[in-house]
């Protein structure tokens, strides 16, 4: 769930950045280099959501896999 909200938000922030770089909304020098440093913080975001979901998928492999082994063996030989 992590990595959903920082991969969405992330691409939610880099696109209000390249909103503001390319003056659709606002205008001004300011304003474009505003939304190149927002763009560049939306892309980390957008590149830290699989590291972040790597990080969970193995945790909850870790958590479950002894239960899943359990239960395939009891049908298997019940």
């Amino acid at each position: 769930m992590e990595s959903l909200c920082s991969g969405v938000g992330g691409a939610l922030v880099f696109g209000l950045g390249l909103c503001l770089s390319m003056k659709v909304i606002g205008s001004g020098a300011m304003m474009m280099a505003l939304g190149i440093l927002l763009g560049i913080v939306g892309i980390a975001g957008i590149l830290a959501a699989y590291p972040i979901y790597r990080k969970q998928y193995r945790k909850a492999k870790e958590q479950f896999a002894p239960r899943i082994l359990e239960l395939t063996e009891e049908l298997s030989c019940g």
